[in-house]
């Protein structure tokens, strides 16, 4: 486990506290937590494979990637889309004047947290990469349960074979734009 993933729940905690600090009612909890959406997203069989000519390099990233879209729309995310590549890209509009800043939330340096997850063997972990997507998720997932709280834009992306590094020359940040 990589301290990365321990530092996801506390992380994500103190970000929305911080956002929601300016918010004028109570935050309510995502519909999933992000250790339940990692744990579930660790299921999934992403392996990537070297000396592929295609992208993702293996077709199965594609399931992720498909289930990373449906939930996005079901959070009512409503430009989301996945390239033939298998790159999922949203984006949510927001307030652009609206930025978190370590300087003014000293508390995001010390973010780490003590959860321990492992696999069962049966699939790749994946920790730094689906723990990130999770947390992501999640975000999501809070923002969308709490409109009250002020935000800028937001355009989350994922991109397959990071084991590899084919996915990230494929991605394209016009994308991204509203």
């Amino acid at each position: 486990m990589t301290l990365y993933m321990k530092r996801i729940a506390p992380f994500l905690f103190s970000l929305v506290s911080i956002m929601a600090a300016s918010a004028p009612a109570q935050v309510k909890a995502p519909s999933e937590s992000v250790v339940d959406r990692f744990v579930r997203y660790g299921k999934i069989d992403t392996h990537s494979l070297e000396d592929q000519k295609t992208v993702p390099s293996t077709r199965k990233q594609l399931d992720l990637a498909n289930l990373l879209a449906d939930e996005l729309r079901r959070l009512d995310v409503k430009t989301v889309r996945v390239s033939p590549f298998g790159i999922v890209y949203a984006m949510l509009p927001g307030d652009p004047s609206q930025v978190i800043e370590v300087a003014r939330n000293p508390v995001l340096k010390e973010m780490i947290g003590d959860d321990i997850i492992t696999s069962d063997g049966t699939t790749l972990l994946g920790s730094d990469d689906k723990a990130g997507v999770a947390a992501i998720m999640t975000l999501v997932d809070t923002l969308r349960q709490n409109p009250q709280i002020p935000r800028g834009p937001l355009a989350p992306a994922f991109t397959p074979d990071e084991e590899v590094g084919g996915g990230i020359d494929k991605f394209d940040s016009h994308e991204l734009h509203e």
